[in-house]
């Protein structure tokens, strides 16, 4: 567990242990910490999956800006990830063409579309934590705006993603279940107009793996997330999610071969 996951699972009270001896638990009254064993599994050379939830930063900056050259250096300061761990992904990068460089040594991604088809393949939805709720509303689009409302009086960080943020960038279909990345958890769900529920929801709050996942948001109505992380969370999704990623690619991710 290294430490931005530490702080994570403490900002959303989860008790964690990892294969190398760490611990951090609160349960019954006990208070167990663990804490000074090394990785005991440290990968050496290349990440074996270059779109991990942290080390998809590099992918995400270069989908975000596609036609930008960009040094390694730089790469790093804008991803927040170490020189060296920007050097392994952007060799694993390459190693599977993935990306070019140029005379001066910047890279950039060969195609864009293929990069995020890569990504795409690599993505899993369930690296992040989902809340489900129930709101009463009109309409999914009356719940998502009645949420932003109340979600933009909180120090919470947020976006809109999947079909709700779609719909935002498109306008393209209407939908049922309004989904919003989250920095924290809400301590008082009901203050928000949400309810619990196991089955039946139409809204998921979901904790993000990492907060690369809010790089980029834009406003658009309500805040979403870019448009390369709404497509990679429309295939977790239901409904007519196969069509909205396809219109949200043809009008917001019309790249250079």
């Amino acid at each position: 567990m290294g430490p931005k996951a530490r702080e994570w699972s403490r900002q959303h009270k989860i008790d964690w242990a990892d294969l190398s001896g760490n611990a951090e638990v609160h349960t019954h009254g006990l208070y167990i910490h663990v804490d000074g064993h090394r990785n005991a599994y440290a990968a050496v050379g290349r990440p074996a999956n270059a779109f991990s939830p942290r080390f998809s930063r590099v992918s995400r900056v270069l989908l975000a800006s596609a036609d930008t050259w960009w040094k390694q250096k730089d790469l790093a300061a804008e991803t927040g990830l170490p020189d060296g761990t920007v050097s392994k992904v952007v060799q694993r990068l390459t190693s599977v063409d993935l990306l070019e460089r140029n005379e001066a040594g910047a890279i950039r991604a060969r195609a864009p579309s293929l990069l995020l088809d890569a990504w795409a393949q690599r993505y899993s939805f369930d690296d992040h934590v989902v809340r489900r709720y129930h709101a009463v509303g009109r309409s999914g689009n009356a719940i998502l705006k009645a949420l932003a409302e109340k979600l933009s009086g909180t120090s919470t960080v947020w976006a809109a993603t999947g079909l709700s943020a779609a719909y935002m960038y498109t306008r393209y279909t209407d939908f049922r279940l309004t989904s919003i990345f989250v920095d924290r958890f809400p301590e008082d769900p009901e203050s928000l107009g949400l309810r619990a529920v196991d089955r039946g929801e139409n809204v998921w709050l979901i904790g993000p793996r990492d907060e690369g996942v809010f790089y980029k948001k834009v406003e658009q109505g309500v805040w979403c997330v870019h448009p390369v992380q709404v497509y990679l969370d429309l295939a977790s999704h239901a409904e007519r999610s196969a069509e909205a990623a396809g219109r949200l690619r043809e009008e917001w991710m019309s790249w250079r071969p």
